[in-house]
């Protein structure tokens, strides 16, 4: 692949809508970094950074549009002295995001049902068909290793402690090969799509795959955790934790299968924004170091910055 080189953002929009093309959501770090934007736009002046604080004062309000008015009001209404700490800005992450979607719904034809979907419930039910749904591709994949199974069975070939031959290999592989059968199957459906960008590959992997075989390590928990529903019988209360820990699980599934959802079905013009900026965001860590720099850097990077920020490349931008 040929290396793309930037001096400059691709795009000049809100790093807030690149942070969402990149990673799905709108967080934290999207929100400060469109505060560094105002300031470069001459809407605010960013005058102190401190832990956890940006110290400003507002220049202007005109020519502002939807988006950009509504986080102004939030920072007038949630800062004391001019000052607004990430505490106080956090809590409306969620509602900034809603603002974001309904921008991007136009420029970039988002399906802003899916996009807009919140709370547990919902994300509970579409991880739940989604876990259904790669358990029937496994359990398809299974049959096809039933006759080995059966072979091996008929010569008294499973493996146990003392047997770590051919037995052992074949066992190995087979388990090994149904595990992944799912993620084998949706790399072919989704074929198409990753020939756009060798950046695809990278993308499915770390955010859908990479993701779920986490969320199935934790999965494992669930093993110890039925002991509680054994001890329900006695205390019927303890049942919620098993429960707590099913609901977490499918809502963690849900997350992941609504960002493929969303990846999946964009628009043409939303993947080539977003391969756009995957590729501003590996420049900027391969030639720089400003991921590692803390958020008074800003002021040496300009856009570089708080791009790299929205992207998510910069983890902790108030670390010094």
């Amino acid at each position: 692949m040929q290396e793309s080189f930037f001096t400059q953002a691709p795009y000049k929009y809100r790093p807030s809508i690149a942070g969402y093309l990149t990673n799905m959501k709108v967080d934290l770090n999207s929100m400060i970094a469109d505060v560094l934007y105002l300031d470069k736009k001459n809407k605010i002046n960013i005058t102190k950074y401190n832990k956890n604080e940006i110290h400003f004062e507002i220049k202007s309000k005109a020519d502002l549009d939807y988006s950009e008015d509504f986080l102004i009001s939030i920072l007038e209404h949630e800062h004391q002295n001019n000052t607004f700490d990430l505490n106080r800005l956090k809590k409306h992450v969620t509602v900034y995001e809603s603002s974001i979607i309904k921008e991007m719904q136009g420029q970039f034809n988002l399906n802003i049902g899916l996009a807009q979907m919140k709370g547990l419930l919902p994300h509970v039910f579409l991880g739940i068909a989604a876990n259904m749904v790669i358990g029937w591709i496994t359990g398809m994949c299974g049959i096809f290793f039933f006759p080995a199974f059966f072979v091996m069975s008929s010569f008294g070939t499973y493996p146990t402690t003392s047997t770590f031959g051919l037995p052992f290999l074949l066992f190995a592989t087979m388990y090994i090969g149904i595990f992944l059968a799912p993620y084998a199957v949706i790399s072919v459906v989704v074929r198409q799509k990753l020939k756009k960008s060798p950046l695809e590959k990278k993308y499915l992997f770390k955010t859908f795959f990479w993701e779920l075989v986490k969320l199935y390590f934790i999965s494992l928990l669930s093993i110890p955790i039925m002991i509680f529903f054994i001890g329900a019988i006695f205390f019927p209360p303890i049942a919620l934790i098993p429960l707590a820990f099913y609901a977490y699980f499918y809502y963690k599934y849900g997350i992941i299968a609504k960002k493929f959802l969303l990846w999946y079905k964009e628009s043409e013009k939303a993947t080539e924004h977003r391969i756009k900026w995957l590729e501003f965001k590996d420049f900027v860590i391969i030639h720089s170091e400003v991921e590692k720099r803390p958020i008074k850097y800003y002021e040496m990077w300009d856009e570089f910055y708080y791009y790299t920020l929205a992207t998510g490349a910069i983890k902790e931008p108030f670390k010094e």
